[in-house]
């Protein structure tokens, strides 16, 4: 008799678990919060109170829709509710010009497939259009914010150019995914050719070597 206050503290969890049934109030263990608290043991374990995995997909695999999103639940659920889901989207943020769009919009229907966070996967560049980055001069709010700054890429004015389609010549088609400086240039040729034949290593008289060497238009 002596050992049992020695014994009782260790047995007493095990008489409680023993004495657990379906028809007792829920028994209350460290997982069982929010929307688990007022469920009893049979309803997660069933009534042969079975040992199951503390994940949610032990008991709600079955009721994710067929064309839910295919991550892992805690993703965008708590053990508030099912009906409280926040997806963390801050990987690419929901503001501006992509406050509004749903999900379906970006992911499609059916299956939600997997977006890149680039421009790309949603915005389709017009044909002959200026093959930079997006971002390089849109910004999220609206496609008409675009600032596109052409002495990042060659300084203007340039001497003796009118109008964009002096250097570019598909302009007039929309296209300026091509330039020509040998258009205006091209009276030179012998003068350039004189000028770096046997001077500049791989010259070659075309208008990607001319950038190269004059990225800034200056002699």
């Amino acid at each position: 008799m002596r050992l049992l206050p020695l014994l009782l503290p260790l047995l007493l969890p095990l008489l409680v678990v023993a004495g657990c049934t379906a028809a007792d109030e829920p028994f209350v263990h460290s997982p069982l919060r929010g929307a688990h608290a007022v469920l009893g043991c049979s309803d997660c374990h069933g009534e042969s109170l079975a040992p199951i995995a503390a994940d949610c997909a032990a008991c709600h695999e079955g009721e994710r829709p067929a064309d839910h999103y295919p991550g892992d639940c805690n993703d965008c659920h708590s053990e508030a509710g099912w009906d409280l889901a926040i997806a963390d989207h801050s990987f690419f943020p929901l503001d501006g010009g992509h406050d509004g769009p749903t999900c379906i919009d970006c992911h499609g229907e059916g299956q939600p497939a997997a977006v890149e966070a680039r421009c790309e996967s949603c915005h389709e560049r017009p044909s002959g259009h200026f093959d930079g980055t997006c971002e390089g001069c849109h910004d999220i709010s609206a496609w008409g914010n675009a600032d596109f700054d052409h002495d990042d890429f060659f300084p203007t004015p340039h001497e003796g150019v009118r109008d964009c389609a002096d250097c570019h010549p598909s302009a007039d088609a929309g296209s300026y995914d091509t330039f020509s400086c040998t258009n205006c240039h091209e009276h030179r040729r012998s003068e350039m050719d004189d000028e770096h034949l046997g001077e500049v290593s791989g010259y070659v008289y075309n208008s990607a070597n001319c950038l190269d060497c004059h990225p800034d238009g200056d002699e």
